[in-house]
């Protein structure tokens, strides 16, 4: 079974880089491919894996949100246990209500629309009236995590919608890493 996941990852690696992409594993078993006109930086908050993938132009700014102006997107990965945890959310219905929620407290219209998007249920969240550059949203559930993507609605989208698009979940697991890594 080690060998046939090996394979799968080899495989998708070498479509990869026979588009000219880049391809990003992330800690939860999925992967993603992004331009070459993109760098990623990932990072864990608890057991949060957020990754910034940015315009390499965006290296010389100095504010990150400089880099949303210009198409950067967010993703963060989350656990289904720890927005149980946090939000009591048990589906992706409640997950989903739950933000829509909250923007409609801060005082924000949001509008979703609900499709599958890379073989997996999601919903995209428009927010024009965020004070944030990174106003969209597309929450994605998949086996074992929720997926999110943000980014600006204006410069972000066409390389959103190619990471959206390019997510496979190779070896799905919700095991946060070990503390100190």
């Amino acid at each position: 079974m080690r060998n046939l996941a090996v394979a799968v990852l080899l495989s998708f690696l070498c479509a990869a880089s026979a588009s000219a992409d880049n391809a990003f594993m992330g800690h939860y078993g999925y992967m993603i491919t992004y331009s070459n006109a993109y760098s990623a930086r990932p990072e864990f908050h608890g057991a949060i894996e957020a990754v910034d993938l940015f315009p390499l132009t965006c290296k010389g700014l100095k504010k990150r949100m400089d880099c949303a102006k210009i198409g950067m997107v967010e993703l963060a990965v989350m656990p289904k246990a720890l927005v149980l945890e946090t939000m009591g959310a048990k589906t992706f219905d409640e997950y989903l209500a739950g933000i829509l929620g909250d923007a409609k407290a801060a005082g924000i219209k949001a509008k979703t629309s609900r499709k599958k998007r890379a073989g997996f249920p999601s919903a995209l969240i428009e927010m024009p009236g965020h004070p944030q550059p990174l106003n969209m949203l597309v929450l994605i559930e998949g086996t074992k995590v929720y997926y999110r993507f943000k980014y600006n609605a204006k410069a972000g989208e066409k390389a959103a919608a190619a990471m959206v698009t390019s997510l496979k979940e190779i070896a799905p697991h919700d095991n946060p890493p070990e503390a100190g890594r």
